[in-house]
């Protein structure tokens, strides 16, 4: 029993050590049945600026029985590299974590930050680590410690989700559409360029290449994500097959600043011509004005998954303290996809920035 406990327990080391992301401003979330996933900080807490990616430095045992916990096959470590883990947070102190190169899972708790010390909680089970600069120590049943360190990768991103979906509209012509997600895994902003795809049937052909994706939102900070969307008709079809898509991310250091408006009143409804609109009200709350804003609605369905993008672009100039109306939409959805399969939104607005 003690050897699958601390099998969990330097599994909860992981977590730990990611789990200080107090800053990374995620968009405004919508209650659709399900908590937002917005990656907001925590009021109270210090933000101790640790989100990122760490390598395994050293561990210490008096247990003879160490080896045979089989730490090196059930994380996949090669020497003392270790693989990533991620997570975001609320606003209400609780984390939902993923491993991106494990095959562990989904796992969610609370967590508190006092000073240095840092305490998680999940599952029951309760795990105090202290932080020193770069380093995360965390120590238990007296008699063992391990040693985490952060690596300094200012740029750092990953494309940690994409899907496809074909289908036929009302009058018959084949449309597809792709979504794929990047991860801030740095320590900086990062602004998110135009996007490309390919898409390739069961058998590796090539169907079609696309560029110039747009993402939304256009910079995030640490530990937040983008979503690139397109929906496109595909004339060389006659029927929706099965495909899948090869997606290529672009992101560099952001020159220019995260601005995030307020957007309220959301509401979601079923749309005949574009399957799901949104209409809310956006706030400039910058003390600057703004000229041709985005807003942005990231659906996500009840297992967290993106599953579409309303957008559109203000036209007219937005005064420091004004607050408008607007209505988003896609170019076109999947019919299978409605407000029903809605679990919860992201909502971004933003001014145009171009970065050189």
């Amino acid at each position: 029993m003690r050897k699958i406990t601390k099998t969990f327990m330097i599994l909860l080391a992981f977590i730990l050590i990611v789990s200080m992301v107090a800053g990374c401003g995620g968009g405004n979330g919508v209650d659709g049945g399900v908590p937002a996933a917005d990656g907001g900080s925590n009021d109270g807490e210090e933000d101790v600026g640790l989100t990122g990616k760490y390598t395994l430095v050293s561990w210490t045992s008096e247990d003879e029985d160490w080896e045979d916990v089989d730490f090196v096959d059930f994380f996949h470590v090669t020497s003392v590299n270790v693989k990533d883990v991620f997570i975001e947070f609320n606003s209400e102190g609780g984390f939902k974590m993923d491993f991106t190169a494990i095959d562990f899972g989904h796992m969610e708790g609370v967590f508190e930050v006092d000073g240095s010390t840092v305490t998680l909680t999940a599952e029951d089970e309760q795990l105090t680590g202290t932080i020193a600069g770069n380093k995360f120590t965390l120590g238990f049943y007296g008699d063992e410690t391990i040693v985490f360190e952060k690596a300094n990768n200012e740029v750092d991103y990953e494309i940690t989700y994409s899907s496809v979906i074909a289908y036929k509209n009302s009058i018959g012509t084949v449309w597809t559409q792709a979504i794929f997600e990047v991860t801030n895994k740095g320590t900086s902003a990062l602004y998110i360029g135009s996007g490309a795809y390919d898409l390739e049937d069961s058998d590796g052909k090539l169907i079609s290449s696309s560029t110039m994706v747009s993402s939304y939102p256009d910079v995030i900070a640490p530990g937040e994500r983008a979503y690139y969307y397109e929906s496109t008709t595909q004339y060389s079809l006659d029927s929706a097959i099965d495909m899948r898509i090869l997606p290529r991310a672009k992101a560099d250091k952001a020159k220019v600043d995260l601005i995030r408006n307020n957007v309220t009143d959301l509401e979601l409804s079923d749309d005949r011509f574009f399957g799901i609109r949104a209409k809310g009200r956006v706030e400039n709350t910058s003390d600057e004005a703004q000229s041709r804003v985005y807003v942005s609605v990231i659906l996500f369905d009840a297992w967290a998954k993106p599953i579409g993008v309303l957008s559109t672009i203000l036209m007219e100039d937005l005064a420091p303290g004004d607050k408008i109306g607007f209505e988003a939409t896609a170019l076109s959805m999947p019919p299978s996809i409605t407000t029903a399969d809605v679990g919860y939104v992201l909502t971004y607005s933003y001014p145009w920035q171009l970065q050189f």
